[in-house]
């Protein structure tokens, strides 16, 4: 798709929205995109896409016009290799807890000499093999975005020795895990000063933020805390939409 990748956005310290989607539905995508949404973060991690399913929601993005990225659910050289030699347009690595997952996930995204990812030319991200070797390269050290989600207490801990890794473009704060594992409430002033904290960390290393935004009402602060990818999920907005509906309707016993 043409435009500015996520990467350009995000360090010219524009604030993207995204939305998680668990269901395998190209239609959604294109929903996500005409409501203005920047982002979509196809859930690998807690939905039930096929490989099938999963390269036609990466071409709806691409003709809808909204960027793409994949949450895995591990660290995976297999896993990483089909994603972007399907097009995506990058990869939220799951439960990151250390440094060493951190680096994995850095090779398996990037082409040699940063990364250990291997070469084809042969699938949808190389157009079937109308772009060679150097073109494939190119576009790939041009957009391909890796954001690491920081959601146990054990990646809290070594949240300093994470940002040190090259080849990351984001750090993503998975407010829910993180706050089951830090044993505190969603809504508590802990959760949130943990948020503010890790903003200011990853800020000053260079790197976009990311968070779930598990209270609308916060979003805005959360903004100016220094995330510049907010995002929610799909599921969310449609049972408020369903339910605003139900709500507006009569009930009861006709006359």
């Amino acid at each position: 798709m043409g435009g500015k990748t996520i990467r350009e956005r995000l360090s010219e310290k524009e604030i993207l929205v995204g939305s998680f989607l668990v269901l395998p539905s190209p239609q959604l995508v294109e929903m996500l995109a005409l409501s203005g949404f920047d982002l979509v973060l196809l859930d690998e991690e807690h939905g039930g896409f096929g490989r099938r399913d999963m390269e036609e929601c990466l071409r709806a993005a691409d003709y809808s016009g909204i960027a793409s990225m994949i949450r895995a659910p591990q660290i995976s050289l297999g896993a990483f290799q089909q994603y972007l030699d399907m097009g995506a347009g990058g990869i939220q690595a799951a439960m990151v807890h250390d440094a060493d997952a951190a680096r994995q996930a850095s090779s398996y995204s990037h082409y040699p000499p940063l990364g250990s990812r291997g070469m084809s030319c042969n699938t949808r991200a190389s157009a079937y093999s109308f772009y060679g070797i150097d073109q494939v390269k190119e576009n790939a050290e041009k957009s391909t975005f890796l954001s690491l989600q920081i959601e146990s207490a054990q990646g809290l801990g070594q949240v300093d020795r994470i940002l040190e890794i090259p080849g990351v473009d984001m750090i993503f704060v998975g407010a829910a895990d993180l706050s089951v594992s830090l044993g505190i409430d969603i809504g508590s002033d802990e959760l949130w000063r943990t948020a503010e904290q890790l903003a200011g960390k990853i800020r000053a290393a260079g790197k976009a933020a990311g968070i779930y935004v598990w209270d609308l009402k916060r979003a805005q602060a959360l903004a100016g805390m220094g995330y510049n990818l907010l995002t929610v999920t799909t599921m969310d907005g449609i049972r408020e939409g369903l339910m605003a509906q139900r709500d507006r309707l009569p009930s009861g016993r006709s006359r």
